[in-house]
């Protein structure tokens, strides 16, 4: 089992949303690991050769990893305001046109949460090749070849740090949420799969830390992906 400690000053695990509210989960998604993995292993994850109408395909035979996440601290929750630009559908006055300018015409206030000094651990259970270069690519070796920065769930927050983590202290791992299970604090819906040509297939469940930190996470922590 690899163990990865990240640090961030700000980030974001959004689920697919619309409106003028945009919320965050409180700790990095399955899906959101398992990019960040391949990226600093400098492995593509989009095929480029079929091109959707609205996104990007995954590639087939993507390398297995299991994903299990926990945050080291409890980040704080804020807002920010930030204003969204779009090309409504439909006509649009030309006296919208005239105003912005010829640019998007559109303009409106929007709120996004954010989280604030994140820090959490990502165990991950993967074969040794994979393993291998996601530690060669966080030592470096892969610079030249990745494909863009790796980043807190949105691109505008970077990681301050990413490093493999020997710690042994118990954790309250985020585990998936049974049926019968009551509600608890923290619970939330994180993204266990994208698909990125049919958005309704998306995979979205319910997790919550567990309610006695352990040093190993327990099997209800474990995402196996691609699924």
């Amino acid at each position: 089992m690899l163990l990865l400690r990240l640090k961030a000053p700000f980030a974001a695990f959004r689920l697919l949303q619309a409106g003028r509210f945009r919320s965050t989960a409180p700790t990095m998604s399955p899906t959101a690991a398992y990019g960040l993995l391949l990226n600093l292993a400098a492995i593509e994850t989009r095929d480029w050769r079929k091109i959707a109408k609205s996104a990007t395909p995954m590639l087939k035979n993507l390398p297995k990893a299991e994903i299990a996440i926990a945050n080291l601290v409890e980040p704080e929750t804020a807002t920010l305001l930030q204003q969204l630009h779009n090309v409504p559908v439909g006509k649009v006055p030309p006296e919208n046109w005239e105003r912005t300018k010829g640019c998007k015409p559109n303009i409106k206030p929007v709120r996004r949460e954010v989280l604030v000094n994140f820090k959490a651990v990502v165990a991950v259970r993967c074969e040794e090749e994979l393993r291998s270069r996601i530690v060669a690519g966080l030592n470096g070796e892969f610079n030249s070849d990745r494909y863009g920065l790796p980043f807190a769930g949105d691109n505008n927050f970077l990681f301050d740090e990413i490093e493999v983590f020997s710690g042994s202290e118990p954790l309250h791992w985020y585990a998936r949420m049974a049926d019968d299970d009551l509600p608890r604090s923290g619970v939330c819906r994180l993204t266990t799969w994208i698909d990125r040509d049919k958005s309704h297939q998306t995979k979205v469940e319910p997790f919550a830390p567990i309610l006695e930190p352990t040093v190993d996470p327990p099997r209800e922590a474990w995402t196996t992906l691609p699924p």
